[in-house]
């Protein structure tokens, strides 16, 4: 059985085992071509760095007859012979160096090596993987006597060398979110994401590279190359994946894809989804936002304004503290946000009618956090035009909206917004002190607890 057949996985081993990240990234150079130049430009680098002379250098791709003709892995046998240049390699999480030159072991001393390049026209590329490099073992970079043929003895190389998982990443991103021309920053968007027009890979050969950089992220979170703001370069889409990598960090089992605005982190029954962490960027400058919505749907602004959920005071009284809190009506059309209203009701006005609204046994408990039928959109109209909660443009735009979907019914949903910004330097300076996480935990429970709802880690 072939061990790199994408349908034959290990399957005595969690994902979470280091011969399945050997496995992962072996099976993408075996699908992916350019990630085939991108591995061999980081060893002819680390070649140089590490003081090989010209002449032992792995021959760049571009070379005439210079190509990966097979891969291996978890296997003892090396298919060589006394031409072939043996080049002997570690992957971790951090950069080492080695002072000693790779020979070969005496007999009696076996290995299983992680993965197995064989490299045209005479060079094979051993691997060993070490997701973190306090287990590297300078000596398990040694080739076993017993792996080669009899009476052969191969050309070793002079070096013992190290990439790391991070770099190797960072680089297979680069390649599928960026032109040739090395793009720029703030126009990658969710586009770079599966592999952007003029990308150098792109297509399925993207879908590969994401798929392998979410697994890495999410079973070796310290090969992540977005683990601090600073590592990301200014690159809206790693300071996207940093934002993920953070979430995914103080809650795993939480985290979730929205269909409609990215990822959060799933709360429990209550008056708001979940928060979520992400970059903006704002007159050529980003910036770290969370935000939360609670009363997003019937369900939760019943939620929020029934049973004594929310605290008026300790809500308002955010603004004090950094954070910016708005009025959020919108009007849903099965299970989708139709239109977001822009009125000029004070904030305090809002939140004071919705909470007596649904308090006020006279008008009945859900008399306006409801579905409204056709017939009942000209008393909704005029009584929150009446609020000004909602403007005659609105209400213009809306019809269009309504009609454009053919909506036959509308849920009124009168939510609230909590946004939270860090500037970049305060973002870089926090997570850099290893501090941010710790911050993003506070404001979320600052702010879920004005409502009486637990935050994700809480549940």
């Amino acid at each position: 059985m072939n061990r790199l057949n994408y349908f034959y996985p290990f399957d005595r081993k969690g994902a979470h085992f280091e011969d399945n990240a050997t496995r992962a990234l072996l099976a993408l150079l075996r699908f992916v071509p350019f990630a085939q130049e991108v591995f061999v430009n980081l060893v002819r680098s680390a070649q140089r760095a590490a003081g090989e002379p010209e002449d032992r250098l792995l021959p760049a791709l571009t070379e005439i007859g210079a190509g990966v003709t097979d891969l291996a892995t978890q296997t003892g046998t090396l298919e060589v012979s006394d031409d072939t240049v043996v080049v002997s390699l570690v992957i971790t999480d951090q950069q080492k160096s080695f002072s000693g030159t790779v020979g070969l072991r005496p007999q009696g001393q076996d290995a299983i090596y992680d993965g197995v390049i064989y490299y045209a026209p005479n060079h094979v590329i051993v691997v060993e993987d070490k997701p973190n490099n306090k287990d590297v073992d300078e000596a398990q970079l040694d080739i076993a006597r017993s792996s080669v043929p009899e009476g052969v003895t191969p050309c070793m190389a002079r070096r013992k060398l190290c990439l790391t998982w991070p770099d190797l990443v960072a680089r297979l991103v680069a390649a599928r979110e960026s032109d040739r021309s090395g793009g720029s920053f703030g126009n990658r968007g969710d586009v770079g994401k599966r592999g952007c027009i003029g990308a150098q890979i792109s297509g399925a050969e993207a879908l590969l590279v994401n798929d392998f950089e979410d697994y890495l992220s999410e079973q070796f979170p310290n090969l992540s190359p977005y683990q601090r703001f600073s590592m990301c370069r200014d690159d809206l889409y790693r300071l996207e994946r940093r934002c993920r990598d953070i979430m995914r960090s103080v809650a795993p089992s939480r985290l979730s894809p929205h269909r409609n605005w990215g990822w959060y982190l799933r709360a429990g029954e209550g008056p708001v989804l979940g928060p979520a962490l992400s970059v903006r960027e704002v007159d050529h400058k980003w910036e770290i936002v969370l935000q939360l919505y609670p009363g997003d749907t019937v369900n939760q602004a019943r939620a929020l304004y029934d049973e004594g959920n929310l605290n008026r005071n300790e809500a308002l009284a955010l603004r004090e503290d950094g954070w910016s809190v708005s009025t959020n009506l919108h009007f849903q059309y099965i299970q989708s946000h139709l239109f977001w209203a822009e009125g000029e009701a004070s904030l305090e006005f809002y939140v004071d009618y919705w909470l007596a609204r649904v308090r006020d046994p006279q008008v009945g408990r859900w008399r306006a956090i409801r579905r409204w039928e056709a017939n009942e959109w000209p008393e909704m109209e005029r009584e929150l035009q009446a609020l000004r909660f909602i403007s005659v443009a609105d209400l213009n735009r809306l019809e269009q909206e309504r009609v454009a979907r053919g909506a036959i019914h509308l849920n009124v949903c009168p939510g609230l917004g909590f946004e939270f910004k860090w500037s970049r330097e305060e973002a870089l300076r926090l997570d850099d002190q290893k501090a941010f996480e710790a911050q993003f935990k506070r404001r979320v429970e600052q702010a879920m607890r004005t409502w009486n709802q637990p935050s994700p880690w809480e549940i």
